[in-house]
């Protein structure tokens, strides 16, 4: 017979929240796809798109943060070795003030793009800005990259589910 080791190792304890979030956002999702069912068919395809996939992305992060806790390696504390530099909870706790003001500062050219032109072009203006400039990608990649966003942008809005999506307040002819 064997045991299992279920001590709270630091590893272990920071995935606690990240079950509870992922779990709580996939029964939201779930009962605002179940909801959905009682509207009429052209107002619930936008609503019942996002809530569906709203329970699929819920239901990933709950599995892979499950199956990561089962796999996980008790660590000694206070141990940052293996940190890595990606890791969401490593860089917001080694940022300074630079690279926030840096960050917030792509967040609101964003933000003034989409005022002044809309979603559809803001946002493939600010993908190709941000990859090449921030992400450091290619020209070409970052084109092709911004033209998939825009198109993506265009069939679910436009062509799927018709909804309206403000222009902005600077228009092309």
């Amino acid at each position: 017979m064997t045991t299992t080791d279920v001590t709270r190792t630091p590893a272990r304890q920071a995935i606690g929240p990240d079950v509870a979030i992922a779990a709580a956002a996939l029964v939201l999702c779930a009962i605002a796809f179940a909801v959905t069912f009682s509207w009429p068919e052209a107002a619930a395809r936008f609503p019942r798109m996002a809530s569906g996939a709203g329970v699929l992305f819920a239901l990933a992060v709950l599995v892979t943060v499950l199956w990561r806790r089962r796999a996980s390696v008790p660590e000694p504390a206070g141990d940052d070795a293996g940190a890595a530099p990606d890791d969401g909870e490593y860089v917001f706790a080694t940022a300074g003030t630079r690279e926030w003001l840096r960050a917030l500062g792509w967040v609101a050219g964003y933000l003034l793009l989409l005022l002044a032109y809309g979603l559809f072009t803001a946002s493939g203006v600010f993908a190709l800005a941000y990859l090449r400039f921030c992400g450091r990608r290619s020209w070409l990649f970052s084109a092709v990259y911004a033209a998939v966003l825009v198109l993506v942008l265009l069939a679910s809005f436009r062509w799927f589910v018709h909804v309206p999506v403000p222009q902005g307040f600077i228009r092309f002819a």
